[in-house]
């Protein structure tokens, strides 16, 4: 009897964990919906300001990295292409990590004119990354892709663009940064084709420019793939975070894509990345979601 009562008991608190788990995913869904529509009645500074930890990291079309929510609000707060804009977006995937504290999302941001005579709809993309603390979901990096022309945005001299924390090797999201450090030296070594199509898990997705969803490793290896000239990539992580049991996480970092020559002395694109990552069942550690932008030139010292 004994162990028919252990087996029920078991079998309760299984339920009950994917119960919670479920919740916790729902509660995730209903920041993002929230969050989405706080930047609709408002602003996407004002979101920021509002649901963003405090050393929160924006991925934005032409800007650096910009960490600390500070930061991020006074360089929204130039952008003047985003004031004739009203956004609006829509999850299209969520998960939270096993112990409920870390969740990612993506989906897609409708960008209309804020004048009601124009009626016209484009589309971008967003990544984001949450931590979940006693006062309810936080954003800690979150990405808009495709939302503004990178051209119009608006760095007036002076403005100070602090560098995110080194990442902690002493916490479990430091296996991110570690397995997106592996994902470029491969892509070094052979390809970037054959590095996306090897970090990609299998329900991975990448958010080209033409309004749709590249899904799983073959399509997404096949859209980095040389086109004729060929490139070289190169990326590295700047922050990574994730949750404590390290099966869910993120990095933000900056990359080069030189084209041209085996010494990549072509034409160079300077960008950055948000990646969300998942480790699977077996350890292994492959991105969920990736999606990036580009950043100003470096400027020697």
């Amino acid at each position: 009897m004994g162990g028919i009562l252990l087996a029920r008991a078991v079998g309760v608190s299984a339920q009950d964990t994917r119960d919670s788990m479920a919740a916790v995913r729902a509660s995730l869904i209903a920041a993002d919906q929230a969050a989405g529509d706080l930047t609709l009645k408002a602003d996407l500074g004002s979101m920021l300001a509002s649901v963003g930890a405090d050393d929160c990291i924006l991925v934005y079309p032409g800007a650096p990295v910009l960490s600390g929510r500070e930061t991020v609000r006074q360089f929204l707060a130039l952008q003047q292409n985003l004031v004739n804009q009203r956004l609006r977006w829509v999850p299209l995937y969520a998960e939270a990590s096993g112990d409920g504290t870390f969740g990612v999302t993506y989906g897609v941001t409708g960008i209309m004119p804020s004048t009601p005579a124009d009626p016209s709809i484009r589309f971008g993309k967003y990544l984001s990354a949450w931590a979940r603390t006693p006062g309810g979901w936080r954003l800690v990096a979150h990405a808009q892709l495709h939302l503004v022309d990178p051209a119009a945005v608006t760095l007036p001299p002076g403005f100070v663009v602090p560098r995110p924390s080194p990442v902690d090797r002493a916490r479990a999201s430091a296996a991110f940064a570690v397995a997106d450090s592996e994902f470029a030296a491969l892509a070094g070594r052979e390809s970037a084709a054959v590095a996306f199509a090897a970090y990609a898990a299998a329900d991975a997705v990448t958010f080209p420019g033409n309004g749709l969803l590249t899904r799983g490793p073959a399509a997404i290896g096949r859209s980095v793939a040389d086109d004729g000239t060929p490139s070289h990539w190169r990326w590295w992580p700047v922050a990574a975070g994730g949750s404590a049991g390290g099966d869910l996480g993120f990095t933000v970092g900056e990359a080069e894509i030189r084209s041209g020559d085996a010494a990549g002395e072509g034409a160079v694109y300077y960008g950055k990345y948000l990646t969300l990552w998942r480790r699977d069942a077996a350890g292994s550690i492959r991105f969920l979601a990736d999606g990036g932008s580009s950043r100003p030139v470096p400027v020697t010292p």
